[in-house]
């Protein structure tokens, strides 16, 4: 039986070493790729449209945190969400959503069985 193939999809973070810090996290745990939308910091990416001094100064933030994990995990870029989600459900991908707000439902009690998208 082989393995889901993981993608985590971030939505705004605005923090340089949280996002380093999830690359850590899904290095550990065998995750594919990492999509950064909106206005999350993302280390370099092929083709990157961005200022060389920019892709330096986030790329040195997200790496502080991420020890190296930004160079083993795959990074892609995309504007909009809700676009990446499209990508990725054309594909073939299972969409499951985590969000921490008041009205969050904790994952923990959750049925096994219940679907969000």
């Amino acid at each position: 039986m082989t393995q889901p193939t993981l993608v985590v999809l971030l939505d705004n973070v605005r923090s340089a070493y949280n996002v380093g810090s999830i690359f850590r996290t899904a290095d550990a745990v065998g995750v594919e790729s990492i999509i950064c939308c909106g206005i999350t910091p993302y280390p370099q990416i092929k083709n990157d449209p961005r200022p060389q001094f920019e892709i330096d100064r986030t790329t040195t933030l997200i790496a502080k945190t991420a020890l190296a994990a930004e160079s083993t995990v795959a990074c892609q870029r995309f504007e909009d969400t809700i676009d990446a989600i499209n990508h990725f459900r054309k594909s073939g991908y299972q969409i499951t959503a985590l969000e921490q707000s008041d009205d969050s439902i904790n994952y923990l009690i959750l049925n096994r069985t219940t679907h969000w998208f």
